[in-house]
């Protein structure tokens, strides 16, 4: 099954406004709106990025691109398979046992990433907790496309046991749907 493309976009006047996680367990859908370099997944708020570096290319950040059908935390590995434009990738993150798992179309692709750094497996007073929030992240090739469902919809293919990262902020933000490299 493919998604239909959403609706909608985003600009500078609707800003994304999506709350760090500590604790639980989360989820967020990407569809995918071309098949090519885009790496997707997790990271903390002290991750710097540049022109060269994106998700998974910084040690709190973790992602999965299934062009190149690897997954990243500083290093690459294989992990997945193969995507294509209308895939749907599921993001999950369960900060409760340090795991990020990613989804496509459904399907579980396996535990991506085990031991991530959190709250619980660092202690809460080991350093300043602001550091260890994770947020949904997505860096893309130019030109690549692919919309976002943090949850302001029904998710295509929810995974039981995952909560929405998104949460209504209030007006005039909106959520984001759509994002393109470039």
């Amino acid at each position: 099954q493919r998604a239909a493309n959403p609706r909608g976009g985003a600009n500078p006047r609707n800003p994304v406004v999506v709350p760090g996680v500590f604790s639980e367990r989360w989820m967020y859908e990407v569809i995918l709106g071309s098949g090519g370099v885009q790496q997707l997944g997790w990271t903390t708020i002290n991750t710097r990025w540049t022109n060269e570096d994106g998700v998974g290319d910084n040690p709190r950040s973790y992602a999965y691109d299934g062009n190149r059908v690897k997954k990243w935390n500083l290093q690459k590995q294989n992990y997945g398979k193969e995507w294509e434009k209308g895939d749907v990738i599921g993001c999950c993150i369960d900060l409760n046992k340090g795991t990020i798992t990613f989804y496509q179309n459904g399907e579980c692709l396996g535990v991506a990433f085990e031991k991530i750094v959190t709250i619980h497996t660092i202690g809460r007073r080991s350093m300043d907790n602001s550091a260890l929030a994770y947020f949904p992240a997505v860096s893309l090739s130019y030109n690549e496309s692919c919309w976002l469902n943090l949850g302001h919809q029904p998710f295509l293919y929810p995974v039981p046991g995952y909560s929405a990262i998104h949460r209504l902020p209030p007006p005039p933000f909106r959520p984001l749907q759509h994002l393109r490299g470039g």
